[in-house]
């Protein structure tokens, strides 16, 4: 095995937090799985359908793993935020204790130009995602609306027929134009894609960092 020294080492668990982090949401989904499998343990060996005896306990189960997907990516968004900060810090490049996003940004962006946040429009989504669902209706959501052309909003379970006979699902926004209190959002897959950014993010870094240190050799 080729020996890592310690700036590698360091660099590998920077980014090595950010792939545990895009795990979390499958730690959901198998909680969410187990506390349903035990519901349907108590009706097992009966005619009884357990989504019709547990129908708002499946409800709840429903609203909980939606929420907790949300709150995996203001974790992930947050995380990278304190974690650019401490890297500044690190580097000598922060004196000031205080975590102020854009104070940091200036300075980041500033010490290192080819790394402009505006080079990673999906982190940029992710920090606009998080501000909507953090405020819901206003100027956080009409944000993220715009940056994802709707995308990010979630179906209903209401849905219209067309003249082709299509149902055509109505957006839950139509009737709650808020984050938290209903299923608003569709953030199916979100936290690795935002994941997967801050992963490129920090390897960009480091290799700009890497070439501001290296030691020019004359030919």
């Amino acid at each position: 095995m080729a020996n890592i020294d310690y700036q590698t080492m360091m660099e590998m668990l920077r980014i090595q937090r950010y792939k545990d982090i895009a795990n979390y949401d499958k730690v959901v989904t198998r909680g969410i799985d187990e506390m349903w499998k035990d519901l349907c343990n108590q009706v097992e060996g009966t005619e009884i359908d357990p989504t019709e005896i547990f129908s708002d306990e499946l409800a709840n189960l429903q609203n909980t793993g939606y929420s907790m997907r949300l709150m995996n990516i203001c974790c992930l968004s947050e995380t990278w935020e304190q974690d650019l900060y401490n890297f500044l810090k690190e580097k000598g490049l922060i004196t000031v204790l205080s975590n102020d996003y854009a104070r940091t940004k200036q300075i980041f962006e500033r010490t290192y130009p080819t790394c402009a946040i505006s080079n990673y429009p999906e982190i940029e989504e992710m920090r606009a995602l998080v501000n909507a669902i953090k405020h819901g209706e206003g100027n956080s959501l009409s944000n993220i609306r715009r940056l994802t052309s709707d995308a990010i909003l979630a179906d209903s379970n209401i849905g219209e027929m067309d003249e082709s006979g299509t149902v055509i699902k109505r957006k839950q926004i139509e009737f709650d134009n808020n984050t938290l209190t209903s299923q608003t959002l569709n953030v199916d897959g979100k936290l690795q894609i935002y994941s997967d950014a801050i992963v490129r993010f920090w390897g960009d870094v480091f290799t700009a960092e890497r070439a501001m240190h290296s030691t020019p050799t004359l030919e």
